[in-house]
């Protein structure tokens, strides 16, 4: 994870607030997203899966799963519901 990897900037501090926010009980999961430019943005139009390059305008919810590719992730998405009149974005996290 990117948080607290010791250079400072951006991320400095992350490490600590995990921390608390863990013994608060209010932080669930915790995932670093990969840049905007590794994004795939999946629809479903009249059963056709169309696919684009980059963010979805908007993000309203957050599902991890675990494909061993981004086909296999992209046939996942395509099957969500939200595909079919919205847009669902599949973004690789870092390891």
């Amino acid at each position: 994870m990117l948080c607290g990897d010791g250079t400072g900037g951006a991320m400095a501090g992350c490490d600590d607030w995990t921390a608390e926010m863990g013994e608060r009980r209010v932080l669930h999961a915790s995932l670093g997203l990969r840049p905007d430019a590794d994004a795939t943005t999946v629809r479903l139009r009249a059963d056709e899966v169309q696919l684009a390059a980059g963010p979805a305008d908007q993000i309203a919810g957050l599902y991890v799963v675990d494909c061993s590719d981004l086909d296999e992730a992209i046939e996942v998405a395509s099957r969500h519901p939200w595909a079919r009149s919205g847009r669902i974005e599949v973004r690789p996290v870092w390891p």
